[in-house]
């Protein structure tokens, strides 16, 4: 059989896609351990803009997920499909148990997590925190993988996870092979969990076991290891995505004025102690650097962006140092520029990877490039420069220890001097799946439908200045 697919074209001025958002199923808590849940109507056990509950989406937009809330002992819930997200939620500092059951005692355990691993505060300014696959599989497995090893049990359970969510997927065509679409376990289909001979764990997951088990209540056998390798790698790229921003110090104070506490943003001088930025006992010696960057990282996990930087000498009154922001003032802004990169981040824990830092260039000689060295995504939307910002996104106390070295840092080595500083970046606008009856492509429509993408373009952007040269006009 030929297998006819019709390439649609169209035109096309601009194209700008932000795909955000969240997930409401609750029953009774059933004692009797014979029997299972019924009767789910909320996946939030609290207003999801209170301070005090933690709303999440999952990275796979799967609904009809069971999970219970630590702080609610008398109701289930379930993850459930809003707008173009999945998700629930839970008082804040919650552990939720996540699973899939029917009315029947048969489970499929997928992990008891905390959630404050997940996020420690719930701001409306920042995007829903996401819940992984990843997520999932370390809290059954108790370990946290930090490279995509296919050896590593957590990977093995990540996998065994995906390929569960995909089949079903298959099973009620919601998705083709390969293509991640939201999927909803109905509960005539959990209520079928009563087929199998036993609850399915994370021995099961791990040694492969569950792919029999499950047998005749799903194929998985359709779905490889090696393609769900591929669909975790996708979901991780994507739960990293999103538009990234570092600014300049707006509130950082001088010594004329007093210091407060607030972020630092991108700042730092030429002094080995960053304390010492802002010591006007350095005098003359002291040499400001500051900066601003707009990243932009897309779902196959590559950072592109640009920015600009200022660096000269610190300004002074009577002895007294000037709030550094002053040097936007005083010194032409010199622009930085970084080439795709996607190694810079990883994507499991979340660090800046420091023996392959994200680097900006500013001249042609490597060895002179701007390097972002250290630090660590918080919640899902911060790298914290300060042990201040650090503490307000772990809702800790003054008197809490801060792990240095998720602190975001950056270093430089230009015109015979060594810079370095501190680093404070916000991560929003994160991206969702893409929805195939919009975003219609070869590979998520059926033989004989149209599709549109790949859809293949030339764009050029001119400017007015007619200095900028050629090679630095965006084709």
């Amino acid at each position: 059989m030929t297998n006819n697919k019709i390439f649609l074209p169209f035109a096309l001025t601009t194209l700008v896609a932000l795909l955000q958002g969240c997930g409401g199923e609750s029953t009774k808590i059933n004692e009797d351990p014979n029997k299972g849940v019924s009767g789910v109507t909320t996946s939030t056990s609290c207003t999801p803009t209170s301070s005090d509950c933690l709303p999440f989406a999952m990275d796979y937009p799967i609904s009809g997920l069971n999970f219970d809330c630590s702080s609610d002992k008398a109701n289930h819930f379930a993850t459930k499909l809003d707008s173009n997200a999945v998700g629930g939620a839970c008082k804040l500092g919650d552990t939720a148990t996540f699973y899939i059951q029917g009315k029947d005692a048969r489970k499929i355990n997928l992990g008891i997590v905390k959630l404050d691993d997940i996020s420690k505060i719930n701001d409306l300014r920042y995007p829903v925190p996401r819940l992984r696959v990843i997520d999932l599989a370390s809290a059954l497995t108790g370990k946290m993988p930090t490279a995509l090893d296919p050896n590593d049990e957590t990977i093995r359970v990540a996998i065994a996870l995906i390929k569960i969510f995909h089949s079903i997927g298959l099973e009620q065509e919601d998705n083709a092979l390969g293509d991640i679409q939201p999927t909803q376990i109905t509960d005539e289909k959990k209520d079928l969990l009563s087929q199998l001979t036993k609850d399915i764990g994370v021995a099961e997951l791990s040694n492969g076991s569950y792919v029999d088990i499950l047998k005749p209540w799903l194929n998985v056998s359709n779905v490889t290891d090696e393609q769900a390798m591929v669909l975790l790698q996708r979901l991780l790229n994507l739960s990293n995505a999103g538009v990234w921003q570092a600014t300049i110090p707006f509130l950082k104070a001088g010594t004329i004025t007093p210091s407060v506490k607030t972020s630092d943003g991108f700042f730092g001088c030429n002094q080995s102690n960053y304390n010492d930025c802002v010591n006007p006992d350095k005098g003359n010696d002291l040499v400001h650097s500051m900066g601003e960057v707009f990243l932009l990282t897309d779902r196959q996990g590559y950072t592109i962006g640009t920015g600009q930087q200022w660096r000269g000498p610190a300004s002074f009154i009577e002895g007294k140092l000037y709030p550094p922001l002053v040097l936007i003032t005083k010194v032409k802004a010199q622009k930085v520029q970084i080439n795709p990169q996607n190694t810079w981040l990883n994507p499991i824990n979340r660090e800046i990877n420091s023996n392959q830092p994200l680097r900006f260039a500013l001249t042609t000689n490597p060895s002179e490039d701007l390097k972002f060295k250290q630090g660590k995504l918080i919640n899902g939307h911060t790298i914290p420069g300060t042990e201040y910002i650090y503490r307000l996104l772990l809702n800790a106390k003054d008197t809490d220890s801060v792990n240095t070295a998720h602190l975001g840092q950056w270093e430089q080595a230009i015109d015979g001097r060594a810079y370095n500083g501190s680093l404070e970046i916000y991560k929003a606008n994160p991206p969702s799946y893409l929805g195939k009856d919009v975003f219609k492509t070869s590979t998520n429509v059926k033989t004989n439908q149209k599709y549109i993408f790949p859809l293949y373009a030339t764009l050029i952007f001119s400017f007015s200045d007619n200095s900028i040269p050629d090679s630095e006009k965006i084709k």
